[in-house]
């Protein structure tokens, strides 16, 4: 089906971009796929560690995946099919905007390390102060419990800034591993971004629209 082949190539791409990269569960991908297009709002998190029997250092050592679960590449496919059939958001338009939109935080990521290692500190700081706010913790499991999600109350936002908090820790390696994301997500998206290769899509697509029904 012509309707479908932007959306096949970027599926296509985020598999392969998690198997280079080894981002095969908690893939940025999704992570950026789910915010940009309101998906995380609509699905529930899977993958969750039970941690009733842990202690403290050992639910520190968790990354907030594995604390409150991820979402997937399979509910993000099913979101975008959503808003390109039912919402009638044209498929040309939201794929290639979400692929722009995903390399732009990679570019951004890999642009500025120093800058990220501080923001992330600070950050990590503010999601401990909004813990203590009992009205912006409300607002949190309203916005968060949409969908059939658990709403995770301050606990929840104590897993999130404890995970900022490690990611503010600077390592040898990530840099590196930044740089690689961005490049072969590029490398794997080019030819969603060509003109050419979008121009023949579109005018297959207006052929298979003008064909009547069966």
């Amino acid at each position: 089906m012509i309707s479908n082949e932007l959306i096949d190539e970027f599926e296509k791409a985020a598999e392969g971009w998690a198997r280079r990269t080894g981002e095969t569960e908690t893939s940025s991908i999704v992570f950026w796929g789910m915010i940009y297009t309101g998906a995380m709002y609509r699905y529930s998190t899977v993958g969750a560690v039970d941690t009733s029997a842990m202690s403290k250092a050992q639910r520190e050592k968790l990354s907030f995946g594995q604390l409150r679960g991820h979402h997937t590449l399979d509910q993000l496919i099913e979101h975008i099919k959503h808003l390109v059939y039912s919402e009638r958001i044209d498929e040309e338009l939201l794929v290639t905007g979400l692929v722009r939109l995903i390399d732009d935080q990679f570019d951004d990521s890999a642009g500025g390390y120093a800058r990220d290692k501080a923001k992330q500190r600070e950050r990590a700081q503010e999601i401990r102060d909004y813990a203590n706010d009992a009205e912006f913790v409300e607002d949190w499991d309203r916005k968060h419990s949409q969908g059939g999600r658990e709403p995770t109350g301050v606990a929840g936002l104590l897993d999130l800034a404890a995970f900022v908090a490690r990611l503010a820790q600077a390592s040898p390696s990530e840099l590196r591993d930044r740089v690689q994301a961005r490049d072969v997500w590029r490398e794997l998206t080019n030819r969603l971004l060509d003109y050419g290769f979008r121009h023949d899509w579109r005018s297959r697509w207006l052929s298979e629209q003008a064909q009547p029904e069966q």
